[in-house]
């Protein structure tokens, strides 16, 4: 396959784990027997939507880091109706719980970037198609605001051949995530409960530092870095999962991708941390986690070469 690739930077700070997440890719790339054309553009003055939509007019994917509001922006430009960021990763790092015992929640959520109508069917129809794939329940955290999301949202359930969503207020939407574990969940909420929620998540799960959100819309997905308030350095397996992402939501390579985020969680699994994690007794540099991670994918391209 031939893609090409737009890597988008807020700051010149965070260029360098961008790069290392096209590094992952051109391994990858070359593994699988594929061509990725990747391009790197600093976005650090004021940009206007349609210099961002030239910018992106002949790509495949976007992959991005910045703020919250750099990635909204971006977001807004390139049309997005929708967000989502999923919290599945706990139990490959268990040990970043902030838990003491029990089982470690997980969520996908998924978000509106708009109020009115369309905008929101499609966001309904996303979390749907989302959560058959996933073959997971779908909940409406319902307020006010959202009341109007009911019917839009049986109705994508229905055409996705779901059952019935889930339409609950936030404490009880809230109460599902946190305890009863054994129905993993795609959770549509506005934007100020998906942020009281997410910011849940992160907190419990221990999980910041992993996580990134993909953007929608009917052309191109934007995947974006989002590094944490506060946080001292880059956050490498947020990129290299949104990488990750890039390859299997954008340009639709979903063995390659189960290689990259198998690869990924292999590294974390075995106790391997970065610098940006704090004082661990297995803390690496960035590259030397990439290599780590690129040796595995090395070894299941020349494996499915073999096999075919």
């Amino acid at each position: 396959m031939r893609a090409k690739i737009l890597f988008l930077a807020e700051k010149p700070v965070l260029r360098e784990g961008l790069r290392l997440a096209q590094e992952m890719l051109s391994e990858m790339a070359v593994a699988f027997s594929h061509s990725f054309i990747m391009r790197e553009h600093l976005m650090d003055r004021e940009f206007s939507p349609q210099e961002l939509r030239d910018l992106s007019s002949d790509h495949d994917a976007v992959v991005l880091a910045g703020s919250q509001e750099f990635s909204d922006k971006a977001a807004k430009a390139l049309s997005c109706f929708a967000g989502m960021s999923a919290f599945n990763r706990a139990d490959t790092v268990s040990e970043l719980s902030r838990l003491k015992e029990g089982s470690i929640p997980s969520a996908d959520f998924i978000w509106p970037l708009a109020g009115d109508t369309a905008i929101i069917s499609k966001t309904a129809v996303t979390a749907c198609a989302h959560a058959k794939k996933l073959r997971k329940n779908v909940v409406l955290s319902l307020n006010e605001g959202t009341q109007e999301w009911v019917d839009p949202l049986n109705k994508a359930a229905m055409y996705a051949a779901l059952p019935a969503p889930a339409i609950l207020p936030l404490h009880e939407a809230m109460d599902t995530l946190l305890f009863q574990q054994d129905r993993p969940s795609v959770v549509l909420a506005n934007s100020d409960e998906k942020n009281m929620l997410s910011s849940l998540m992160r907190f419990l799960t221990g999980t910041e530092l992993l996580q990134h959100t993909n953007y929608y819309s009917d052309h191109i997905k934007l995947h974006s870095v989002i590094p944490p308030a506060g946080q001292q350095g880059f956050p490498l397996f947020s990129a290299l999962y949104a990488a990750a992402s890039a390859v299997r939501e954008s340009l639709l390579l979903e063995k390659e991708a189960d290689c990259l985020d198998t690869a990924i969680a292999n590294v974390l699994a075995s106790s391997w941390r970065t610098p940006e994690f704090g004082v661990w007794p297995k803390t690496i540099s960035h590259e030397e986690a990439l290599r780590l991670i690129v040796e595995q994918v090395h070894l299941a391209g020349e494996l499915m070469e073999n096999f075919n």
